[in-house]
């Protein structure tokens, strides 16, 4: 069997010495269909399903995900591990995994302790939390334009608040958190 990233099989096909040759078949792992793995009740078979051929890769990550999740507590952070190994190998898996964990009402399921390494070591992880920290970012200061325009003017409308929750950009809220600090009146901001 043979496992690659990208780089195509450049492996022989046949052991030779002077008085003997040896021939077997190579066969890549993502030629091989994985239906029985995934189905499978056992959570390292599924796992190992990630190296072979995914047909639907986002039925694979959320069956993974939810297996994981219900494997006992110590056990989680291995099998995670070994999924997010097996996920640099396997491209549409790790795209799969970002999306799946970026949805808007995703909920991590599983709890894991995670060094600054660990994270860094795996790209889904890294950009993941990258994409989390901007987003409280944004959050942040959403609340401390809202905070700000509150305490200066003592209210906050509805529809101020929906235009201050629909900025998303992070120069756009620090300008105009500024602006309320330097404004006259609710008109001199929005």
């Amino acid at each position: 069997m043979y496992l690659h990233r990208k780089e195509p099989l450049k492996m022989s096909d046949k052991i030779q010495f002077s008085d003997w040759t040896y021939r077997y078949r190579l066969i890549d792992m993502k030629d091989i269909p994985c239906r029985e793995l995934v189905a499978s009740p056992n959570i390292t078979d599924k796992l190992l399903a990630g190296l072979c051929k995914i047909e639907d890769p986002k039925f694979y990550v959320e069956n993974v995900i939810k297996e994981i999740k219900k494997a006992n507590p110590k056990d989680r952070k291995e099998l995670f591990t070994l999924f997010l190994e097996i996920s640099k190998i396997r491209n549409n898996i790790e795209e799969e995994i970002r999306s799946y964990i970026t949805q808007e009402d995703f909920e991590m399921p599983i709890t894991i302790e995670w060094t600054r390494e660990e994270i860094e070591s795996y790209p889904v992880l890294r950009d993941v939390l990258k994409i989390g920290k901007e987003e409280g970012l944004i959050e942040g200061l959403r609340q401390s334009v809202i905070d700000a325009i509150e305490f200066k003017f003592g209210y906050v409308g509805e529809d101020v608040r929906e235009k201050v929750n629909q900025i998303s950009d992070v120069n756009q809220l620090k300008e105009l958190h500024r602006k309320v600090v330097l404004a006259n009146s609710l008109n001199d901001i929005i």
